[in-house]
């Protein structure tokens, strides 16, 4: 019907307008979905450097982060509507989340004195030592000399000797941050670290971290 804020708020002046899109503003001839925008925005090279896996992340990242901006945007439409009595259009897209996603992780990325994913006997297990001190822990768990390239090339081959779950007590046990990588999202049912935050129906959902009263 090609009725937008523009229409609608002649009739309803505090109507608050949203519309989540894929491409914003941007001329892009491709479909406005998860992963093209991810490949397109960076996003994709971003996971693929970090994870040492190629292309981006399998979950859908961007529809999650579009719909938490446009929800913080209604939000925001709301509390402006209490205060001043005016509707508002809200506006969101797939690449905009794409983009404050990639300016957030480079503005705030700390840098990591060793950090990735490494291949065990069973599983992934990803670690992150953020400090020199955590580096050296980690050097004296692997028994090998205080050095990244050292303790880099001894965890590619002395993991494969051991489970996941087992360097992962171990290295936490010496204050060195890792943890098993969740291969299958069927697992995250059983990890009770996130029951909490996972609804269980007809299929798994993240449940809503806000309540309204």
């Amino acid at each position: 019907m090609a009725l937008d804020a523009k229409h609608l708020h002649a009739v309803r002046p505090d109507l608050i307008y949203a519309y989540a899109g894929g491409w914003g503003n941007a001329r892009v001839d491709a479909p406005g979905t998860d992963f093209t925008v991810q490949a397109y925005s960076g996003v994709a090279d971003a996971i693929a450097q970090v994870s040492g896996a190629r292309g981006g992340s399998l979950f859908t990242v961007l529809d999650v982060l579009g719909g938490v901006m446009a929800t913080l945007g209604v939000t925001a439409a709301l509390l402006h509507r209490h205060l001043r009595g005016a509707g508002v259009a809200v506006e969101s897209s797939l690449l905009g989340a794409a983009d404050h996603l990639m300016q957030v992780t480079q503005s705030t990325a700390r840098a990591a004195v060793l950090s990735g994913l490494y291949p065990t006997s069973q599983g992934v297990i990803a670690i992150d030592c953020q400090t020199h001190a955590q580096l050296a822990a980690l050097a004296q768990w692997l028994g090998v000399q205080n050095d990244l390239q050292t303790c880099e090339a001894a965890l590619q081959h002395q993991l494969r000797d051991r489970t996941a779950a087992e360097c992962e007590a171990e290295l936490n046990a010496r204050d060195i941050p890792a943890s098993v990588v969740i291969e299958d999202l069927a697992a995250l049912q059983r990890d009770t670290r996130l029951t909490a935050y996972l609804g269980h129906n007809a299929y798994s959902s993240v449940n809503s971290p806000w309540r309204f009263a």
